[in-house]
Order: C-alpha cells, then structure tokens, then sequence
C-alpha cells in the first residue's frame, strides 16, 4: 500500500478532516463541554450552548479560512447530538445492480431497510440483524448476491436480500474490534475489504482482506501505521487492483497490487 496522507495538497476535504480534528480534540472546547453540564444543562444542551458560543466566535473572526469552518464546527456538534439523542440517520445506500428498483438503506441505530419499488415503500430487515448501529453497507454479485453490513462490533451477511441476517463473528478475528467501511473486490466478489479501528475515533486502523466470505480474514501491510480508524474504503471497475481507504484523520492509502 502506498502512503498519500503526507503528500496530500491543501485542498478541501483535508481542511475540512483538520478542522474536524481541531474540534474533536481541543480540550477547551471539551472542558467547556464539561463546565455546561456541571451547571446543570442536559449533555444535549451542553453541545448545543458550546456550539453556540464557538459559531458566534468564528463569526467574528477575519480570517477567511476560519470563518469556512463554520460548517464543520456545526456538522461536529450534529453528530454528537445523533449520538446523545440516538436519532437515526441514514449512513449506508445499496442499489442492486441487476434490478434497480431494489434498495436498501443502513441506518445508524435503526439498523437496514430494502426497498423493492425504488423507495416508495420501506421493509424493516431484523432477523439475525440484533446490532443496529449501522455504519456501511455493500453487495458481492456471487450467486446468491451477499450483502454486507458493517456496525460498531459485529459485521453481518445475508445471502437473501436481507431476510435474514449471519454474524461473521470478527471479534474473534479482527485485531481491532469497531468496524466500519467496506469495499468488495470489482473483479473477483468472493474478495471483501474492511476498515477497522479501535473505537470511532482511535489511534490505530487497518484494512482487512478476506477471500471466503468472511471465516477467514488478513491484515494487509501498510507502509507506516494508520492515524486513526479506516473510516472509508473504495475501489473501482476500470482498475479492479486499485484500493483506496482513508482514515477519519485524513490519511489515505493507496494500493495498485489489491492490497
């Protein structure tokens, strides 16, 4: 795997990733997180306070850069507030390549729904499936088709539609234990990739390779060790060796011999 987290320009999506991380680990920010609850607000409002009063800071602020990062400061406190109020929010969309009216949707705390009409109507998809923090989703086109579902301790197979669900059990596999992105192998669907990490955050990642469905799973080498969690993996059809995966923190990885 080649290394393109120090080699990244100063674009967008890196600005964006570092001032996520300002925010995530300022421990002003935290400690006034703190302050607000011991005065008695719930730990929603506390979020929301805080939020506040750093928007009306940036605000006043005249350096461009930051006044743009208002955005991300507003999508931080918004995925604390999911987390604390357990809204459910959509993370994952599958469309089956073959008959698109069938889709299914991975939701954060609510676990997966499948569409059979292109979305005009929603079937709850629970059995097997007791985890329901979602966190990403994916189609191998075997035959049957295998969908995989990736939440905070477990990842899940169905080989029909999503009627029932199978535990792949990675605890028992994996070095790390919270998974997240997931990526099968364009040319070859008997080939999943998975990100790993320690919790959300974290400060150690890996990309997993397995080519039996799950029973059995690798660590593929890096070239330096991950920052964080591999949040997202992707690959694609005109270069079936090609594997990307990127770390909540900005760094991304590049493989051209598929992994």
């Amino acid at each position: 795997a080649e290394h393109r987290g120090d080699q990244a320009g100063p674009g967008e999506h890196r600005e964006v990733l570092e001032t996520f991380r300002m925010f995530a680990h300022d421990q002003g920010w935290l400690r006034r997180l703190r302050e607000a609850v011991m005065t008695g607000l719930t730990a929603e409002a506390a979020v929301e306070r805080v939020q506040n009063d750093a928007r009306a800071k940036l605000q006043r602020r005249t350096d461009p850069y930051m006044r743009e990062r208002l955005h991300d400061l507003d999508d931080l406190a918004n995925r604390l507030l999911h987390q604390l109020t357990g809204q459910p929010f959509v993370t994952a969309l599958v469309v089956d390549p073959d008959n698109h009216d069938i889709v299914w949707a991975g939701v954060e705390i609510d676990g997966v729904y499948r569409s059979m009409d292109g979305g005009d109507t929603w079937t709850h998809l629970k059995e097997g499936l007791y985890d329901p923090d979602v966190h990403d989703m994916t189609i191998a086109q075997t035959r049957p088709k295998r969908l995989y579902v990736s939440t905070a301790a477990e990842m899940f197979m169905s080989d029909n539609l999503g009627d029932t669900w199978q535990v792949l059990g990675i605890r028992d596999k994996w070095p790390l234990p919270y998974a997240r992105g997931m990526a099968v192998k364009p040319d070859d669907p008997r080939v999943l990739y998975a990100g790993c990490g320690e919790t959300t955050t974290g400060e150690r990642g890996h990309v997993l390779r397995t080519t039996d469905f799950g029973q059995r799973w690798e660590v593929l080498d890096f070239p330096t060790p991950a920052n964080a969690t591999l949040w997202g993996l992707a690959t694609h059809p005109a270069d079936p060796n090609r594997i990307v995966g990127f770390t909540l923190f900005g760094e991304v990885f590049v493989s051209d011999d598929a992994g």
